[in-house]
């Protein structure tokens, strides 16, 4: 009963911030931090294991290319080289011992057992050299801590880097989407012929990641949604451009009630990452990414993806035209790439000469895509 006094008192004597059961009650507690990053990391998993899921690369196995790359097979190749000579050499001095323990034991009337057990002392050299070459080839292993395991997948890297940009972004966390924003930069990375770069590309896409984050992080905060920064102002820009460049389009859609929040707010967004297959997300993403004003780049993407489908859109009703912007049909990218060099170059000049009025649709814009044929037989 005395000695187990003091272990009671002390498991009353715990703080109720150290019980797992009182999480819920204690805010800041080390086990509420336990059990919100478990919710975080469910929460990334299952959008990142929905990230391009007909896209196969994401779900194979990370193959750490230090491994592999030519430098370390070399290294690896020398070493089992000057491995094999020390075991060269090691059998070479035990055969010489051995001649001259035979030589030794006919001169002093040595049993042949007795010589059978001095030869065989020596093999206990080659036996512990024998661990010695598991060491040697587990080295280059050892320079491998830190980088992905073996056994991973690539959405496990993903799912890593959200995890920790969430933890040291606490004011934006992570909110659905970005794993749609990092994993072509991640696939960027991942896929470099340069072994040297190939090997880092975690650390460079969550670089790339958190700078790009820096622009348009705004627009995952709901909190900022209607202020000159936030998700609503970059729709009703697009909004308005679309009124500027195509006012009759403008009007049709306004007619049938669609929202251009429907449409645009995951246009906007993602960067149009959810619209187009992976290849041409990156080549889109070029030119946006060339542009300094990359972002009313992203606008008059929007409006020329708006313009190409212009005839379907118009002659459509609400669930057709509704179902169409939100599931967007496959087009060449070239098409839309074009529209968008066409408007920022003629459209700026016209809003300067036009004092604020409304624009018509220039035709030259149809001859500009081979449209004009097109539009007249319609």
């Amino acid at each position: 009963g005395q000695t187990t006094a003091p272990v009671l008192q002390s498991l009353v004597s715990v703080e109720s911030s150290e019980d797992p059961l009182n999480a819920m009650t204690t805010p800041n507690s080390d086990w509420d931090h336990y059990y919100k990053d478990e919710e975080l990391r469910e929460e990334i998993h299952k959008d990142v294991m929905r990230t391009y899921a007909s896209f196969s690369f994401f779900m194979q196995r990370v193959r750490n290319p230090s491994v592999a790359s030519p430098p370390l097979r070399e290294k690896n190749n020398s070493q089992k080289n000057k491995e094999e000579k020390q075991q060269g050499e090691t059998r070479e001095k035990n055969n010489k011992k051995a001649a001259e323990g035979a030589a030794a034991a006919d001169g002093a009337g040595v049993t042949p057992g007795d010589q059978a057990k001095d030869t065989a002392e020596p093999k206990e050299d080659t036996e512990a050299a024998a661990p010695k070459k598991e060491t040697a080839q587990a080295t280059p292993e050892k320079k491998l801590r830190g980088m992905p395991s073996l056994s991973e997948t690539h959405h496990d890297v993903i799912q890593r880097i959200l995890f920790i940009y969430a933890k040291l972004n606490p004011g934006v966390r992570y909110v659905q989407g970005m794993n749609e924003i990092l994993a072509p930069i991640y696939f960027t990375f991942a896929q470099d012929p340069n072994p040297s770069f190939k090997i880092h590309a975690e650390a460079d896409a969550f670089f790339c990641f958190s700078n790009l984050m820096t622009e348009i992080r705004d627009r995952f905060v709901r909190e900022l949604d209607c202020t000159s920064a936030g998700i609503i102002a970059a729709v009703k820009d697009l909004n308005d451009l679309l009124q500027k460049v195509d006012p009759k389009l403008h009007s049709h859609l306004r007619t049938l009630n669609i929202d251009p929040r429907f449409y645009a707010f995951r246009w906007l967004t993602l960067l149009l990452s959810q619209e187009f297959e992976l290849p041409d997300t990156l080549r889109l993403w070029d030119s946006l990414f060339a542009d300094e004003k990359r972002f009313d780049y992203l606008t008059y993407c929007c409006v020329s993806m708006l313009y190409l489908y212009r005839d379907r859109l118009l002659a459509g009703g609400f669930a057709e035209g509704l179902r169409m912007l939100q599931d967007y049909p496959p087009t060449d990218l070239t098409k839309i790439l074009a529209c968008a060099s066409y408007l920022i170059e003629h459209v700026k000049f016209e809003l300067q000469t036009a004092n604020g009025q409304q624009l018509v649709m220039p035709i030259d814009l149809d001859k500009h895509l081979g449209l004009e044929g097109r539009r007249r037989k319609r």
